[in-house]
């Protein structure tokens, strides 16, 4: 398995292909200024931003999927507003939930009967921190995770 977002497992196998590709991940820094007259500024480190991830999906009709199946199935996860847990190499990455805020589709290749042979998803996904009031069961959905992928 090379990763999973929520029940979307990332892996290559002899019956199916789910992979990604041009994975790029982003995060920065928050800080404040401070203007002090005749000097320059100052900067106070504040907390970092929350993640930004994009990457891309190609699917074809020979990779074992159903492909309008799969771009539904992607379309339900942003239209429903879940987030989800996305590991890679089996690493949390970020803390652990993401929410899928952006999905661009690409038919690449259809067939005279409107079948779509070829498609390519490019997904964002922004970082979802849940705080205390569900922090021991997002804890434990981590846990139970991490065991899996062990």
């Amino acid at each position: 398995m090379i990763g999973a977002f929520g029940d979307k497992v990332f892996s290559v196998s002899a019956e199916t292909i789910r992979s990604f590709e041009d994975f790029s991940r982003s995060i920065g820094l928050k800080y404040a200024t401070h203007e002090i007259i005749h000097n320059k500024s100052a900067i106070e480190p504040l907390n970092l931003e929350l993640e930004d991830l994009t990457f891309k999906i190609n699917l074809y009709e020979n990779m074992g999927l159903d492909i309008n199946n799969e771009i539904k199935s992607w379309l339900d996860i942003l239209k429903n507003k879940e987030a989800h847990l996305l590991t890679i190499g089996g690493e949390l990455i970020g803390s652990g939930y993401f929410l899928l805020t952006d999905l661009d589709v690409s038919y690449n290749k259809i067939d005279n009967k409107g079948n779509t042979l070829s498609a390519s998803l490019g997904l964002s996904l922004k970082e979802y921190v849940i705080y205390d009031t569900h922090a021991k069961e997002v804890k434990a959905k981590q846990n139970v995770i991490q065991k899996e992928l062990e």
